[in-house]
């Protein structure tokens, strides 16, 4: 069972992480993206939350306990705006980008979904 657990940190804990990467190595394209959806302070939003992404991948991936509870709360902060401002599929008027905006809020909400599982896990035991 230890070796399943490992490896659920590290594809989840991993996701995160390589995605708070990419916030910083794709800062420009990624700042760029933010500001067409609108977000005020679009690079600042971009940077936070990929340094909030790497914080709570890298402390997952490595299952650093102490700091779970709260790596786990900086996915879900980050987790909430951007399926919110970031998918908006209701807006799209072109099916395929409907689509793929959909497929991206839902796998945001399935991630959203298995974090707060972890945390309520966490706090509970």
């Amino acid at each position: 069972m230890e070796y399943i657990e490992i490896i659920g940190q590290v594809l989840f804990g991993g996701y995160f992480l390589f995605a708070g990467i990419n916030h910083f190595t794709k800062v420009n394209m990624m700042t760029e993206y933010t500001r067409m959806h609108g977000i005020p302070a679009p690079k600042f939003g971009v940077l936070v939350s990929g340094a909030l992404l790497v914080f709570g991948g890298s402390v997952i991936v490595l299952g650093y306990m102490p700091y779970m509870q709260y790596a786990l709360l900086a996915l879900i902060v980050t987790l909430i705006p951007i399926i919110m401002f970031m998918h908006p599929f209701w807006k799209e008027t072109e099916p395929q980008s409907k689509m793929n905006q959909m497929q991206h809020m839902l796998k945001g909400m399935a991630l959203l979904g298995a974090t707060f599982m972890l945390y309520g896990m966490l706090v509970i035991f």
